[in-house]
């Protein structure tokens, strides 16, 4: 298994897993590295970003 990859995914949830299947989908040679996202490292949306004008 190799630690390099051509494309990384940062969070391994619903989105993260998605655009792996579909970069894989359009191109199957690709190398895609996923990183889970951990507690700590979890981002705050800011409330002006949650809801824009």
């Amino acid at each position: 298994m190799s630690n390099h990859f051509q494309i990384l995914i940062i969070g391994g949830g619903n989105a993260g897993i998605s655009v792996a299947s579909q970069l894989l989908y359009k191109r199957s040679n690709l190398t895609i590295g996923i990183l889970p996202m951990l507690p700590a490292v979890k981002l705050e949306w800011q409330s002006e970003n949650k809801h824009p004008l």
